[in-house]
């Protein structure tokens, strides 16, 4: 009875022995499995958005329908100078679409508003961008409104910064283009204001730039 008794006894005390031995052990494994699952649940939320966003980036390059803003870069646009003889340059920055298209129609509609203080505007007030597009050839069309013609204050002098503050800006800040045509009411014009032909396009024009 009593090596009954101590049997039990060291056997339990053997059973007790040995969970207290081994719990270490198994707590490395509950932690291990636990690690594990947490592990394979970031791979398969990692998996799927890696694969969102790869698909995203597939669709927005193959399909060209999802564009994100973009700052343009730093752009030098021209006015003319304090005493009206020759261009400066004024820097600015647009923020919109990365599109080259785009671009050209900003820095146009910044000249027409004008110049900050120091420099002097080069495209009569009240003037309007009607169209601006590109061509083949590296050409682009800037499209203006007739009141550009009617409301000029300026002789040949004046009439030559105007087309050139706006062909230097726009050849010198887009690489697309190489040369401008100015057209006027959506149509061919021979002068802005009957000193320059404008029926043929216009290069750039360093030798005013200041």
């Amino acid at each position: 009875m009593h090596n009954s008794n101590h049997m039990k006894t060291t056997k339990s005390n053997s059973t007790s022995l040995m969970s207290i031995a081994d719990f270490p052990s198994l707590h490395r494994c509950h932690r291990f499995a636990i690690v594990w699952i947490i592990g394979l649940l970031l791979f398969a939320s990692t998996g799927d958005h890696g694969r969102a966003t790869e698909w995203h980036s597939q669709t927005s390059n193959a399909g060209g329908s999802v564009t994100e803003p973009q700052a343009f870069p730093m752009v030098h646009i021209y006015f003319a100078d304090r005493n009206g003889r020759y261009l400066q340059a004024e820097e600015r920055l647009f923020a919109g679409s990365e599109r080259e298209i785009d671009r050209g129609r900003a820095i146009v509609e910044a000249l027409i508003k004008g110049p900050k203080p120091g420099l002097m505007r080069t495209i009569p007030a009240g003037t309007q961008l009607r169209a601006f597009y590109l061509a083949p050839g590296r050409r682009a069309y800037v499209d203006l409104s007739e009141s550009i013609t009617e409301q000029y204050p300026g002789g040949c002098k004046s009439e030559i910064l105007t087309l050139y503050s706006i062909v230097n800006s726009l050849i010198l800040n887009m690489p697309e283009v190489s040369t401008v045509k100015i057209l006027v009411g959506g149509r061919d014009v021979p002068t802005l204001a009957g000193h320059i032909d404008i029926r043929y396009p216009f290069t750039a024009d360093m030798s005013l730039i200041r």
